[in-house]
């Protein structure tokens, strides 16, 4: 076989000769394999230093793929065969073309045998083949539902009413029609990712993924029903690793945020964006503290959000964010125990109080009580602080120290209070209520207030 030896430049290079291989010794060179080359034709690739790239032209067909862990041999649909040494150290570039300036996504060695068919990448021994007379065009990278991203700028529509898997790569991509059943990872760059929130349930475990780089700014955007209202921190905290989350869908909404919504995300300052007409509820202590371009930032516990300055801005008031438990349509159920008890929920509205101290500690004692049969949709749960005079959040209650509260599908939900002086802790058990907690204690399916005595209906 004949060797054909480049020079130390950037050389681009068309393989069209039956029997040759093709060397291009130092410097950045490019491979063009193209439908010049001559049918039956046998090719071999060889180069070891410089940054290379295999482009593979817009339409070409490669009817057959074998693969090893270092080397590739694509058999064309005119039959010849091109081999590449070191395919490893490569760089494939599809559906791009030098000679007629058609720019094309590059991917390395393993994301482009993925894309081939192999979807767990190169054979760490022996060889195995890719998926037959695939077409090089735009779409390269879908293998059945999973998409395996290139370095550059992906922009890809999802197909609906089938779950998705998404992998991108290093450049700004778009993922459109992304539902909540679609695996999503972005990867790094500035990426965004539309997905239609109206179907998300609150209960829907979502694999959507930004990635958690700290100089990349990654964008959410939420289609919701029309006229409604939204929990922020259930969006916020089903998307991990986004800094931005736009709600603008030419319909009107009210987002509404609370005080553990105020983080940075990756180190960054959390973005809101919408339509002209939504609306966002900040609670009560947050203020606008300076302007900067198209967004006003607010405050509170030394932590900013952006909100876009188009947006209607609203504050929860002291009386509105202020839950006093009336009595007048439940039955109060006061739960006092001297030892581990278990409680049977009746038929009607109940509200179950169960004494804390302002720390989380139980005066009810260091026992388990549990509630069974406690009714999602009726019943409430009030947690009463003894000697207290302003009210807490679930949240507030969820971040004072050594409290915790779990919910699962063996356990129901258990609250664990803080330890008392003999370190010693209280535990209150609703069996089969059963919510995600995704930061901190938030429920939505079911009615639980933390009440300061003095403000007792």
């Amino acid at each position: 076989m004949a060797v054909l030896n480049f020079n130390s430049g950037k050389n681009f290079i068309v393989p069209t000769e039956n029997n040759t291989t093709y060397a291009g010794k130092a410097g950045d060179d490019v491979y063009i394999i193209s439908q010049a080359i001559e049918s039956n034709a046998k090719i071999d690739i060889i180069d070891t230093e410089g940054s290379n790239i295999i482009q593979l032209v817009d339409g070409i067909t490669v009817s057959a793929s074998l693969f090893t862990s270092n080397a590739t041999r694509l058999t064309l649909s005119n039959g010849a065969e091109i081999t590449i040494s070191g395919a490893d150290k490569f760089t494939f570039e599809t559906s791009g073309n030098s000679t007629s300036g058609d720019i094309g996504a590059n991917r390395d060695y393993t994301d482009f045998v993925k894309g081939m068919g192999l979807v767990e990448g190169p054979p760490s021994s022996g060889s195995q083949t890719g998926t037959a007379d695939l077409i090089m065009k735009d779409a390269f990278g879908w293998v059945g539902t999973q998409y395996f991203g290139s370095n550059g700028n992906d922009d890809i529509t999802l197909t609906k009413d089938v779950s998705n898997t998404v992998n991108t790569g290093k450049g700004d991509d778009v993922i459109r029609d992304v539902l909540a059943t679609d695996i999503v990872n972005t990867g790094a760059g500035a990426d965004t990712v539309y997905i239609s929130y109206t179907t998300l349930d609150p209960n829907t475990s979502v694999s959507i993924d930004g990635g958690s780089e700290t100089s990349d700014f990654d964008w959410i955007i939420c289609d919701l029903t029309a006229n409604s209202e939204k929990d922020f921190t259930l969006c916020r905290t089903a998307f991990v690793n986004f800094e931005g989350y736009d709600f603008t869908d030419s319909e009107t909404q009210t987002i509404v945020l609370d005080s553990d919504d105020f983080v940075s995300i990756n180190g960054q300052t959390l973005k809101i964006a919408g339509d002209l007409s939504d609306k966002v509820e900040v609670p009560e202590g947050a203020s606008q503290t300076r302007t900067e371009g198209s967004y006003n930032y607010y405050s509170l516990n030394d932590t900013e959000i952006g909100i876009a300055d188009d947006l209607t801005v609203t504050s929860t008031s002291s009386s509105s964010s202020t839950n006093t438990s009336s009595s007048s349509s439940y039955t109060v159920v006061n739960i006092s125990v001297s030892a581990d008890e278990t409680i049977t929920a009746t038929s009607a509205a109940e509200d179950f109080r169960y004494e804390i101290d302002s720390e989380g500690v139980s005066k009810e004692g260091a026992f388990k009580v549990t509630i069974n049969d406690f009714d999602k949709a009726n019943d409430k749960l009030t947690l009463v602080i003894l000697g207290g005079t302003s009210n807490l959040t679930t949240q507030q209650f969820d971040a004072l120290g050594d409290v915790d509260v779990t919910s699962d599908g063996i356990s129901g939900t258990q609250i664990f209070f803080a330890p008392d002086t003999s370190l010693d802790s209280g535990q209150l058990v609703l069996p089969g209520v059963e919510e995600a907690i995704s930061g901190a204690w938030n429920p939505t399916t079911y009615t639980a207030e933390i009440i300061a005595e003095a403000n007792l209906i």
